[in-house]
């Protein structure tokens, strides 16, 4: 089952995109197979912040905007890659001021802002590792994911809005960090909400002008980083479990700017109109675009808040030229009432990227009401644990992105030949799988995703091969069916991707 020759290929491959990365040491070998992840860009080291954002700077980028954000009441801001540049820096250096060293677990209990980008860049540029909290937590859960990252700082809001409401992070962070977790929490104040206060609390605005030891200022220089360095962690919430994931630094890097450049991006502006808890989500949404030097738009709220014309009015304001989202929310900006709105709104639409199942009336809708046939739709797949996006349309075109060679196995892991249902299995390297597990369930999840051995990557949802021979996701056994075409929609247009 496992093709040599096409594995070759597919390394090649990865190391093609990998060279487009900036290194402060080259690699000596690319990828040694362990488990089923196994080690990449051995040898090499990077960081992620350079690459996302000193290089385009000093390449004459800076004045280019990196994002383009959005807030939920209407507010507006814009961040060069130059201002950017220098956000991070001083919150990087504010880390420093209080202790947060290459290793320490910074948590991110935020929204879609500016500032969460900073806080994670900041940590990347010295070896802090960021942990995005969702702001829908509950108290119960979050006080337990405290306690599991055991953060050196979290970073949080005074309120969220969120849906038209305003969401109060800063009294669930208070309630959920009583057993004492959490020895400095930074607060930006976003929405005026009154707040209680302790002494190990500081507003962001304090955190970021406090001296140093030695009166100094400015940011560190970035940390030079081995490529399995856990660059970050993530939550991953799905049928009935969470699982806590971390990612090497190389291997994050090089899969998120490859998707990006090679699969998803058509060039232009960028907006991925999911939530920013999701592994995927700061994937494709920060650090992919950001990577490749491109523009992303940031976008508060829910797309359909105030109303279900607000993502298209976001589409035409900043030009958006490929939107990433999920089925649910594209469910919520199509309405009789909005025909006129949406073909004028999405004239710079190129490319709609689908994660997730959807309905074939939905894909048609997008291709001939809204794009009248110059907007291709790509249905993808992925999991957190490979990265986000692994599956974005068959057969995969190898001159472009790495193929995973996924098949459809046995529980003994042969391949399926007659159609029938079965694993879904990566069988070639693939640089997004995440580096391992962490807390409980950790060895049990491992156990699962590697049973076949080092090399294959066992996803644990169903599939099976049409008579067409397109794949068919099917979705986890213990969830409902869901068929996911893998198959790509193309637009008749030239010069579309």
């Amino acid at each position: 089952m496992f093709d040599r020759m096409n594995a070759s290929r597919c390394l090649a491959r990865w190391a093609d995109v990998a060279g487009e990365l900036e290194w402060a040491t080259q690699w000596t070998s690319l990828y040694e197979p362990e488990g089923w992840s196994g080690h990449w860009f051995v040898g090499g080291q990077l960081n992620i912040a350079v690459n996302c954002v000193d290089r385009h700077v000093r390449a004459g980028r800076g004045d280019q905007p990196a994002i383009v954000w959005e807030g939920e009441p209407g507010d507006r801001r814009v961040l060069s890659y130059a201002k950017l540049n220098d956000e991070v820096l001083v919150f990087a250096a504010a880390l420093r001021r209080t202790g947060v060293v290459t290793g320490d677990r910074v948590a991110l209990h935020l929204g879609w802002l500016p500032e969460t980008v900073v806080a994670m860049l900041a940590c990347a540029r010295i070896g802090a590792v960021p942990t995005v909290l969702g702001v829908e937590l509950p108290t119960e859960t979050l006080a337990a994911r405290l306690a599991d990252l055991r953060p050196k700082v979290l970073v949080t809001q005074d309120g969220a809005w969120h849906g038209g409401t305003i969401l109060p992070l800063k009294a669930r962070v208070d309630d959920a960090a009583e057993s004492g977790h959490v020895p400095l929490t930074v607060v930006v104040q976003r929405t005026g909400t009154l707040v209680g206060w302790q002494k190990k609390d500081q507003w962001l605005y304090e955190f970021l002008a406090a001296p140093g030891p030695d009166g100094t200022e400015g940011g560190p220089l970035p940390t030079a980083l081995d490529a399995g360095h856990v660059a970050a962690t993530m939550f991953d919430d799905r049928h009935g479990e969470t699982l806590a994931m971390w990612y090497g630094a190389a291997a994050l890097l090089a899969s998120a700017a490859t998707v990006h450049r090679h699969g998803l991006s058509s060039g232009g502006v960028f907006w991925c109109a999911m939530d920013i808890a999701r592994p995927d989500t700061q994937i494709h949404g920060i650090y992919g675009p950001l990577a490749c030097g491109d523009t992303a738009v940031m976008y508060e709220g829910l797309p359909q808040v105030p109303t279900r014309g607000r993502a298209w009015e976001l589409v035409q304001r900043y030009g958006v030229g490929t939107l990433v989202t999920v089925p649910s929310t594209l469910r919520q900006l199509r309405g009789p009432f909005l025909r006129h709105l949406v073909r004028r709104a999405a004239a710079p639409l190129r490319r709609v990227v689908i994660v997730g199942s959807v309905e074939e009336d939905l894909v048609e809708w997008l291709r001939q009401e809204v794009g009248e046939d110059r907007i291709s739709v790509d249905i993808a797949w992925g999991q957190a644990e490979t990265g986000g996006i692994a599956l974005l349309g068959e057969p995969v075109d190898p001159d472009r992105l790495p193929d995973p060679g996924f098949a459809v196995v046995d529980e003994a892991g042969e391949e399926q030949s007659d159609g029938g249902p079965g694993e879904l299995v990566i069988t070639r390297p693939w640089a997004g799988l995440a580096g391992g597990f962490e807390g409980a369930g950790a060895d049990a999840a491992a156990a699962a995703r590697g049973r076949l051995g080092d090399g294959y990557y066992c996803t644990g949802e169903a599939a099976r091969r049409g008579p067409d021979g397109r794949l068919e996701v099917l979705g986890h056994p213990n969830a409902s069916k869901v068929t996911r075409p893998a198959a790509q929609e193309e637009a008749s247009s030239p010069g579309t991707a």
